[in-house]
C-alpha cells in the first residue's frame, strides 16, 4: 500500500523523500574535473578498481593533494590485489611522512607530507 501511495504521489507531481535527496545529492557532484582554480590543497577521490589504480594516488600525492580512495570495488573483488594496492600506497605514505588511515568500511584517507590524520585523544599515564 505505501508503495502505490508512493507511485500515486509521483504521478501527481509529488516528490518522494527518496527522489528529493537524491536530487539534492546530485547537485553537489563533480560538473567537470578542472584543477585550473587555485587552492592551497586539493582533495581527489579515486576508485580502486585495480592495484595498478594505486599509481595514481601516489601521483596525487606527489602533486601534495589529499586522496580520499574507495576501495569497496577491488575489495569485493580480490583482496589480495586491494593489499598489493594499499601496501604500495602506505609505503610511500611512509617515505613522504604523509599519513593514511581507514575512515569508514570502504574509505580510506592518504595525506601528503605533512597533513596527519586526527585517531582521537590518546590517554596519558
Amino acid at each position: 500500500m505505501v508503495e502505490f501511495l508512493k507511485k500515486l504521489s509521483t504521478k501527481l507531481g509529488g516528490t518522494t523523500e527518496e527522489e528529493d535527496i537524491e536530487d539534492y545529492l546530485e547537485t553537489l557532484g563533480v560538473e567537470e574535473e578542472t584543477f585550473e582554480e587555485e587552492a592551497d590543497v586539493w582533495i581527489k577521490p579515486f576508485m580502486l578498481e585495480s592495484d595498478e589504480d594505486a599509481n595514481g594516488v601516489v601521483a596525487a600525492l606527489q602533486e601534495g593533494a589529499i586522496a580520499l580512495i574507495n576501495i569497496e570495488p577491488l575489495y569485493k573483488r580480490n583482496k589480495t590485489r586491494l593489499k598489493r594496492a594499499l601496501d604500495a600506497i602506505r609505503k610511500y605514505v611512509e617515505t613522504i611522512d604523509g599519513d593514511i588511515v581507514r575512515v569508514s568500511e570502504y574509505k580510506i584517507l592518504a595525506t601528503p607530507r605533512g597533513i596527519k590524520v586526527y585517531r582521537g585523544k590518546k590517554r596519558r599515564r
